[in-house]
């Protein structure tokens, strides 16, 4: 069994393949390096890295999408031109080669590839304006349990979150995941100190390499989604809409 994970929610594009629980590969992107296959370092767009990607995969691992059984990408939060591309992405190749689809939430990815860890994690990406997109799991062992729906919070009430759900586990150990770290390590470490340990996602698998897995684990459930229903999980309007609407006539 072969899945093909995408990811370009995040500021790290990446793609995987998995076959059955084996990451075979994860050709990744990030913005801070975007001379990789020509990407234009201005615009730090990871969205415009995710075709050539796969077509590099494809290439080096002598595959066609013929020898996927099924595509699983990420479907949010985060980017909105990331996420659309990407989704678009998955879509095509889901369609044209008549392979079941399998959306994953981005934060529940970032949470998944945190092993070796008992205690609360915090997914985190930054939303920009002060805000974040934010989720809690618990892991325990090989255990990863969702404490919290996606959200879009103020850093500071994400913070209170996270602090009320860490109390309620017993004044766990807190780790935090995701680009918005750098973003706000200062609050972080600060309302925390030494109960918290905060990781930059480049540190582990790419997220497209957990959602390949997460996918498989539905894949294997009959846990699938509609090909012409799934959309992104935006949290919140893209800006452009978010002017019209504020325009008085």
């Amino acid at each position: 069994m072969r899945i093909l994970g995408i990811d370009s929610a995040t500021g790290s594009a990446s793609v995987a393949l998995i076959e059955n629980e084996t990451l075979i590969d994860e050709p990744r992107w990030h913005r801070q390096c975007s001379g990789y296959l020509g990407a234009s370092e201005s615009t730090g767009k990871c969205a415009e890295i995710i075709v050539p990607l796969i077509k590099a995969l494809l290439e080096k691992k002598k595959i066609t999408p013929a020898d996927f059984s099924a595509i699983a990408v990420s479907i949010g939060p985060g980017s909105f031109t990331g996420l659309r591309v990407g989704l678009a992405t998955a879509k095509g190749i889901a369609y044209s080669g008549g392979l079941p689809l399998i959306g994953i939430s981005t934060l529940l990815a970032l949470a998944a590839g945190v092993k070796n860890f008992d205690g609360i994690i915090c997914s985190l990406l930054d939303a920009r304006k002060s805000d974040v997109y934010m989720a809690l799991f618990r892991r325990a062992g090989e255990s990863l349990s969702r404490l919290t729906e996606d959200a879009l919070l103020p850093i500071d009430t994400a913070i209170e979150c996270a602090r009320r759900h860490r109390a309620d586990a017993g004044d766990a150990l807190l780790r935090v995941i995701g680009d918005a770290v750098e973003a706000h390590q200062e609050k972080l470490s600060s309302a925390f100190g030494a109960k918290i340990v905060l990781d930059w996602d480049h540190e582990y698998p790419s997220v497209a390499a957990e959602v390949a897995l997460l996918g498989r684990e539905r894949f294997l459930r009959g846990s699938l989604d509609d090909l012409g229903s799934l959309v992104p999980v935006y949290l919140r309007r893209p800006e452009a809409e978010v002017r019209k609407t504020s325009v008085t006539y």
